[in-house]
């Protein structure tokens, strides 16, 4: 998918796993200072995350390509706590943070809902971390609302829980307005 902003979305595949790993790790060292501890946080690597992508084949996954380079991806699937075959999940979206609030992520959380609900599923969830406003923000922009659910993290390692986030009104185009029941 080209957009007016000389990026192009597209599935990934094995090839682009360097990519997504330089992505990945370069986006959790900036979503997640201050969030996570530094020990975590120095322990990535590119090559670290390009090799469990690899692993994965890159499969549910879309990237942002810009002049040849990876820029952002998307991992998206059914929703992982629950297997509820009409419930998705985008797992995973990140942004090279140089290049963030240019339209790429709402581009690829687009494409994820779009890949979703051709597979049937008719609500998608996500979760972010507590602390992660950035986050939770974008992600209310683009028709998520806290649902009160949360996950526990590590406390004794310093990592916080998650909140989970749905998007109101599932996969509907009219979806990105209104507020889902139970909604905090």
């Amino acid at each position: 998918m080209q957009n007016d902003q000389d990026f192009t979305v597209r599935p990934a595949d094995v090839r682009d796993a360097a990519g997504i790993g330089f992505v990945h790790c370069r986006g959790w060292q900036a979503a997640y200072a201050g969030l996570l501890p530094e020990t975590i946080l120095q322990g990535m690597s590119p090559e670290k995350s390009a090799a469990r992508f690899r692993q994965e084949g890159c499969r549910d996954t879309l990237v942002a390509e810009q002049s040849g380079r990876v820029v952002g991806f998307c991992g998206y699937g059914g929703w992982r706590d629950d297997p509820d075959p009409d419930e998705g999940e985008i797992i995973g979206l990140y942004v090279l943070p140089e290049l963030q609030r240019q339209g790429i992520g709402g581009a690829l959380m687009k494409a994820a809902l779009a890949e979703l609900a051709a597979r049937g599923c008719r609500a998608v969830s996500l979760w972010v971390l507590q602390g992660n406003d950035r986050a939770a923000r974008f992600y209310e922009r683009q028709g998520f609302a806290r649902t009160g659910q949360t996950k526990g993290g590590a406390a004794a390692c310093g990592i916080p829980d998650a909140a989970a986030l749905a998007r109101a009104g599932g996969l509907s185009p009219a979806a990105e307005h209104k507020t889902p029941a139970g909604a905090v």
